[in-house]
Protein backbone atom coordinates (compact mmCIF):
# COMPACT_ATOMS: atom_id res chain seq x y z
CA UNK A 1 0.00 0.00 0.00
CA UNK A 2 1.72 3.43 -1.09
CA UNK A 3 1.84 6.47 1.31
CA UNK A 4 -1.09 8.89 1.71
CA UNK A 5 0.90 12.28 -0.26
CA UNK A 6 -0.78 14.64 2.24
CA UNK A 7 -0.76 14.47 6.19
CA UNK A 8 -3.32 13.02 8.74
CA UNK A 9 -3.84 16.63 10.04
CA UNK A 10 -4.58 17.62 6.41
CA UNK A 11 -7.88 15.32 6.25
CA UNK A 12 -9.11 15.81 9.67
CA UNK A 13 -12.65 17.02 10.20
CA UNK A 14 -13.39 19.75 12.81
CA UNK A 15 -16.40 21.00 13.97
CA UNK A 16 -16.80 23.86 16.58
CA UNK A 17 -18.93 26.43 17.00
CA UNK A 18 -22.98 26.68 17.74
CA UNK A 19 -25.16 24.85 15.62
CA UNK A 20 -28.64 26.36 15.68
CA UNK A 21 -31.77 24.37 14.25
CA UNK A 22 -34.88 26.30 14.70
CA UNK A 23 -35.01 27.24 18.34
CA UNK A 24 -32.77 24.42 19.74
CA UNK A 25 -28.93 25.04 19.75
CA UNK A 26 -25.93 22.61 20.79
CA UNK A 27 -22.63 23.93 21.17
CA UNK A 28 -19.56 21.72 19.10
CA UNK A 29 -16.32 21.21 19.82
CA UNK A 30 -14.43 18.48 18.00
CA UNK A 31 -12.22 16.75 15.45
CA UNK A 32 -12.12 13.28 13.63
CA UNK A 33 -8.70 11.97 12.69
CA UNK A 34 -8.48 9.96 9.08
CA UNK A 35 -9.73 6.51 9.65
CA UNK A 36 -11.11 7.05 13.26
CA UNK A 37 -14.80 5.84 14.02
CA UNK A 38 -16.78 7.43 16.27
CA UNK A 39 -20.17 7.42 17.21
CA UNK A 40 -22.46 10.30 19.02
CA UNK A 41 -23.98 9.02 22.21
CA UNK A 42 -26.09 10.53 24.56
CA UNK A 43 -29.77 10.95 25.84
CA UNK A 44 -32.40 12.20 24.10
CA UNK A 45 -32.51 15.78 23.30
CA UNK A 46 -28.49 16.94 23.72
CA UNK A 47 -28.24 17.79 19.58
CA UNK A 48 -26.77 13.97 18.04
CA UNK A 49 -29.66 14.33 15.48
CA UNK A 50 -28.77 17.91 14.68
CA UNK A 51 -24.85 17.85 14.62
CA UNK A 52 -25.21 14.72 12.26
CA UNK A 53 -27.67 16.56 10.14
CA UNK A 54 -25.73 19.74 9.85
CA UNK A 55 -22.59 17.78 9.06
CA UNK A 56 -24.47 16.34 6.04
CA UNK A 57 -25.77 19.77 4.95
CA UNK A 58 -29.85 18.34 5.94
CA UNK A 59 -30.21 21.51 8.09
CA UNK A 60 -29.18 23.94 10.91
CA UNK A 61 -26.65 26.83 10.87
CA UNK A 62 -23.69 27.43 12.09
CA UNK A 63 -23.01 30.70 14.14
CA UNK A 64 -20.45 32.65 12.66
CA UNK A 65 -17.82 32.18 15.11
CA UNK A 66 -17.98 28.73 14.02
CA UNK A 67 -15.67 26.31 11.96
CA UNK A 68 -16.46 22.76 9.68
CA UNK A 69 -13.75 21.88 7.95
CA UNK A 70 -12.47 18.89 5.89
CA UNK A 71 -8.58 19.03 5.46
CA UNK A 72 -8.67 22.50 6.04
CA UNK A 73 -10.99 23.38 3.15
CA UNK A 74 -14.44 25.48 4.48
CA UNK A 75 -16.93 22.61 4.36
CA UNK A 76 -20.03 25.22 5.27
CA UNK A 77 -21.30 26.54 2.31
CA UNK A 78 -20.30 23.44 0.17
CA UNK A 79 -23.31 21.85 -0.88
CA UNK A 80 -24.39 18.17 0.61
CA UNK A 81 -23.77 15.77 -2.13
CA UNK A 82 -20.28 17.54 -2.62
CA UNK A 83 -19.28 17.03 0.69
CA UNK A 84 -17.70 13.60 0.63
CA UNK A 85 -19.14 12.64 4.16
CA UNK A 86 -21.21 9.73 5.07
CA UNK A 87 -23.06 8.26 8.22
CA UNK A 88 -25.38 5.61 8.89
CA UNK A 89 -28.27 6.26 11.48
CA UNK A 90 -29.64 3.63 13.65
CA UNK A 91 -33.08 4.25 12.77
CA UNK A 92 -34.48 5.09 9.06
CA UNK A 93 -36.81 7.94 10.70
CA UNK A 94 -34.08 9.95 11.78
CA UNK A 95 -33.27 11.43 8.60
Amino acid sequence: MSECPHSPRDHALRLAGTITRGEFSVAVDFSVAPGEVVALSGPNGVGKTTVLRFLAGLGGILGPSGAFTLGGADMIHLPPEHRRLAFVFQEPRLV
